[in-house]
């Protein structure tokens, strides 16, 4: 129901009136919701950081690259302009299972001053092997650099049946602006599939 709407309830035989808004409570509010069926450059949430919310999740589903072997890149936008310049700092580290063997490896990669936030590793564009993320977005109307965390199961091609289990950190050390804007990209080609959903 929506928060305007109301419910009757009986208080020993007497009906009462009550606003939906005070009947329990949400851990999150989706602001937004984009799915993608056909090759798109970016996904784009922009102007949706408001003060009614402190942190923010972004959930990726059925993630597929239209390349094989491309990476899933972010960034922010401070001062009206996406940042561009070389002030990300970011690691991803990922345990790997590969091959019929099932052996095992780890795998991380990192920068401290990235052009933008590469959040996986090279992806596979298979389409029953497709990549999650779970990001979280810390304050981005703060005071101070701005931070995320996010975790994402991935499919690789570098080597045969690759799966990762990544976890990754980022800030973004350019100023202590309004992060008003995050978008995603492939490092190459288009985002051929995938549902993405903003939470406050």
């Amino acid at each position: 129901p929506a928060s305007t709407d109301e419910f009757l309830i009986s208080d020993a035989g007497t009906l009462k009136r009550i606003d939906a808004s005070l009947v329990g409570g949400k851990d999150f509010e989706l602001l937004a919701s984009t799915d993608i069926s056909t090759d798109t450059a970016l996904v784009e949430f922009d102007g949706l950081f408001g003060t009614d919310y402190k942190n923010f999740k972004v959930i990726i589903s059925g993630l597929l690259p239209d390349t094989n072997g491309v990476r899933l890149n972010a960034q922010m936008k401070e001062g009206g302009s996406y940042i561009t310049s070389g002030a990300y700092t970011y690691l991803i580290g990922a345990d790997i299972v590969y091959n019929t063997t099932s052996q095992s490896a780890n795998n991380t990669e990192a920068a401290t001053n990235g052009t933008a936030i590469i959040m996986t590793s090279e992806m596979k564009n298979s389409a029953g092997e497709a990549n999650n993320l779970d990001i979280t977005i810390y304050d981005p109307l703060g005071s101070h650099y701005k931070a995320m965390t996010w975790h994402n199961q991935n499919y690789g091609n570098a080597l045969t049946n690759l799966f990762r289990n990544y976890i990754g950190a980022s800030v973004l050390r350019n100023s202590t602006n309004d992060c008003t804007a995050i978008k995603f990209y492939m490092d190459s080609g288009n985002i051929a599939k995938g549902n993405f959903k903003l939470y406050g």
